[in-house]
């Protein structure tokens, strides 16, 4: 068992999952995207998810294979937050939503400075 906080952490929202990744790398994201829903897919199967990057980028083939592994377990990739400008765009492209409803960003998923 590991002593520091999850590096995959899954919670429910309004929309469905949010599913936070730690700072790991793209392989590390894999791997524990693997052995979290493995073990909770019967329980998330059916779910739309979330998914919260920060600030790391990633490019549309390592998106799709994240998206992949999502549908492995039954779940619905449909938006990915990000503060990575290229992620946010590519994300679009693969009609991605890049922010969750009432959040404190514009609709590009910049940060406001103010709330609107």
């Amino acid at each position: 068992m590991i002593n520091q906080a999850q590096p995959v952490n899954i919670k429910g929202i309004r929309e469905g999952l949010l599913v936070t990744v730690d700072a790991l790398s793209f392989e590390q994201i894999l791997s524990q995207l693997q052995t979290e829903l493995a073990e909770k897919h019967l329980f998330l199967r059916g779910s739309r998810v979330a998914l919260q990057l920060g600030k790391r980028p990633l490019r549309k083939s390592q998106l799709k294979q994240i998206q992949a592994v999502f549908e492995q377990y039954g779940l619905e990739l449909w938006a990915l937050l990000t503060d990575h400008q290229e992620t946010r765009i590519v994300a679009r492209e693969m009609n991605l939503g890049t922010r969750l409803a009432g959040s404190l960003t514009d609709l590009d998923g910049n940060k406001l400075t103010s709330p609107a």
